[in-house]
């Protein structure tokens, strides 16, 4: 189990991502107290933090207002839906996020954030595969010996 202080960095990620983000359909959720916060159930939060991770995978023409219970459940599906997309392997369902069950918000969020890390990351440079054995032996053939690439020696002397 998460210690409170692990939980309680989770939220300050989660909160710090929402409010650098900029939601073009009017401001962003508020903060977060906890994992069990009441707003969640909108799953409005989720969504904004979702778009702070990849702005571009969000369309907010297809976010409800969420004051129904069918109205959180589509937007449960959907932040589920752009979790999924940017990277985040989230096991929670729409129920989950309705209901504010506090650990699988908390799996939601770490998700995001590991996905978040993984799309940060440089990528590696691609190293150059080396020659299969077939062809290594074939190369080292084509290299002459040593003796070779050394000067003729000149041709012994008659002596008289």
């Amino acid at each position: 189990a998460l210690s409170i202080a692990e939980e309680d960095e989770i939220i300050r990620w989660a909160n710090s991502k929402v409010a650098a983000s900029v939601r073009p359909a009017g401001p962003s959720s508020p903060p977060i107290r906890s994992l069990s916060d009441k707003q969640l159930k909108t799953a409005h939060f989720l969504i904004d933090l979702c778009a702070a991770v990849s702005p571009d995978t969000v369309n907010w023409d297809l976010v409800t207002d969420g004051r129904t219970d069918d109205d959180a459940t589509l937007n449960a599906r959907y932040a589920l839906s752009i979790a999924r997309k940017i990277g985040a392997c989230v096991f929670c369902t729409p129920e989950d996020i309705i209901e504010v069950r506090p650990k699988m918000i908390l799996f939601f969020i770490a998700a995001v954030w590991q996905a978040d890390m993984q799309r940060g990351k440089p990528s590696l440079p691609q190293r150059k595969p080396a020659p299969p054995a077939h062809r290594r032996a074939s190369a080292a053939a084509a290299v002459p010996e040593p003796h070779v690439l050394a000067a003729p020696e000149p041709p012994a002397r008659a002596v008289p």
